[in-house]
């Protein structure tokens, strides 16, 4: 491992200016919480899909309309289905409450829903630089042990800071994978974000097509499940919408990390 400067350097792209606030020092500990989309997307989810849970097993079971053949049968199905979206929902709650990623002089710990795993920066023998998933990741290992830092949990400032300093803390030596991770995601081009963006909002246009044609079906009086599906469809376009205004907002100029493709 080779020590961080103290001093402050300049991106060799933007001209950013990387202080003691990015730089290890002897009382140095820099902290990174996950953005607090998450915690909204796991609130709501969770509420959503319980509602639709309970709403659609709830019609099944009473059967009011006689639209059901096996309505005791069709709400444990209902009910099963959208388990799975709740348990999700619920976990990611908890994961964005209690996700926490500390990088101090001599360690990095990385705190998620569960589980709390601390490396040694001395024990370190690989680090890893990966383009999956999402704005991609980093993965320390030891021997015997693992620690993977997904990029997308933090802000796209807090992932440059994240990016810069373990750049700076681990020799070039260690580190793989470094030059396809800063073609894919240093060098992205706005024009493949705004393709990105453009696809989720046609994927919105058609889900909302979908839904308003289970919609019209409910109203023509084809039965409950076909809310349940328009319900469904507005629900997925809805996430859509959000991805597509968050890919705008990153589509902005940003300034990049002082690190160039070595």
């Amino acid at each position: 491992m080779t020590p961080a400067p103290d001093s402050c350097r300049y991106a060799e792209t933007g001209g950013k200016e990387l202080c003691a606030a990015t730089a290890p020092s002897e009382e140095f500990a820099r902290r990174y919480r996950p953005r607090r989309y998450f915690l909204y997307v796991g609130i709501v989810c969770t509420a959503f899909f319980l509602v639709l849970g309970v709403g659609s097993a709830s019609l099944a079971w009473w059967n009011a309309d006689g639209s059901f053949r096996h309505p005791r049968l069709t709400a444990l199905i209902f009910a099963v289905f959208w388990s799975p979206f709740i348990l999700l929902g619920v976990w990611l709650s908890l994961y964005a409450a209690r996700r926490r990623l500390v990088f101090t002089t001599t360690s990095v710990e990385s705190t998620g829903a569960i589980r709390r795993k601390r490396l040694a920066f001395d024990e370190v023998t690989r680090v890893k630089w990966r383009r999956f998933p999402g704005q991609g990741s980093i993965v320390l290992r030891t021997t015997g042990r693992r620690l993977a830092i997904d990029l997308g949990d933090f802000s796209p400032g807090e992932r440059q800071e994240i990016i810069e300093l373990t750049r700076r803390l681990f020799d070039e030596q260690l580190q793989e994978g470094w030059p396809r991770f800063y073609d894919c995601f240093i060098e992205r081009s706005v024009a493949q974000q705004k393709h990105g963006r453009r696809w989720c909002l046609s994927t919105a246009a058609g889900l909302c097509a979908c839904g308003a044609f289970f919609a019209y079906a409910w109203r023509a009086g084809r039965g409950d499940p076909y809310l349940t599906l328009a319900l469904a469809n507005f629900a997925l376009a809805l996430y859509y919408l959000v991805r597509a205004a968050m890919v705008r907002k990153a589509a902005s100029p940003e300034e990049t990390p002082g690190t160039g493709r070595e």
